[in-house]
């Protein structure tokens, strides 16, 4: 039986995603996501934080979304948490990241561009462009995506 590994995170990228190569040439886009929430003080106000992901997405998808994944971009992702362990000149490293399945682009609906949604790609690497209060209304069961696709 396989276990579970399925992550499902919003937020905003941190910086301008970066395209690489591995040695087999495979394409790897590496970027950052920022997702807030708010934590009750003592004194009962409330105080902003974020916490930091680190993601990768591969081959093709990686290629097709670089230009989309942009500083301050908001973005809602499915994917899997994967850990890499490797040794280089006697130091053991260590690195955990997440690899991007399924990405939805968050567009602010206030904005001219917002107008434009994309149907699902054929493969199961999709990216969906949706507007805050589409994505709202999907989540809040009003809306199905069916009724947006």
């Amino acid at each position: 039986m396989t276990d579970l590994n399925k992550v499902f995170l919003y937020g905003h990228v941190v910086r301008d995603a970066e395209l690489k190569r591995t040695s087999t040439n495979l394409s790897v886009a590496s970027f950052s996501i920022a997702s807030n929430y708010s934590v009750k003080k003592a004194d009962g106000t409330y105080e902003n934080k974020a916490d930091f992901f680190p993601l990768a997405i591969y081959g093709t998808f990686a290629e097709k979304m670089l230009p989309k994944l942009l500083k301050g971009q908001k973005i809602l992702i499915e994917g899997c948490i994967h850990q890499n362990k490797w040794e280089k000149d006697g130091v053991k490293h260590n690195d955990t990241r997440i690899s991007v399945l399924k990405i939805q682009i968050i567009y602010d609906s206030k904005k001219s561009d917002a107008d434009s949604i994309s149907a699902p790609a054929a493969d199961e690497n999709t990216s969906y462009e949706l507007t805050e209060e589409q994505l709202a209304e999907m989540y809040s069961g009003e809306m199905s995506e069916s009724d947006i696709f």
